[in-house]
């Protein structure tokens, strides 16, 4: 799994896991919360992870590791559509920011 940085956050992750899960025949869905609040509300979201159902079990995956934690079968799920949304949104604000730079030199 490529580490964060600023063109490769959670949703990235995410959508590459499901790639390669899918990929296999296992069945995933997103999940979007915040792994330090209990009960969150939806305007408190702040990451993204994976939920894979896999041998009759269901398994968060967050950044390539199962994380059996109470905090990840916690949140929203969201689409695969949903998902792909928001990669294609962090990609325009990226495309955005670097006309931005170019434009000012």
């Amino acid at each position: 799994m490529p580490a964060y940085s600023p063109t490769f956050d959670c949703d990235d992750s995410v959508l590459l896991m499901h790639d390669k899960f899918s990929s296999v025949g296992i069945n995933t869905v997103a999940i979007i919360g915040d792994l330090k609040a209990t009960g969150e509300k939806y305007e408190e979201i702040d990451h993204v992870w994976l939920l894979a159902e896999i041998g009759g079990f269901k398994i968060p995956f967050d950044w390539g590791t199962p994380c059996l934690d109470k905090q990840h079968y916690e949140g929203f799920y969201i689409t695969h559509e949903q998902l792909l949304e928001q990669v294609r949104y962090d990609q325009l604000v990226q495309q955005v920011a670097a006309n931005r730079s170019s434009d000012s030199q």
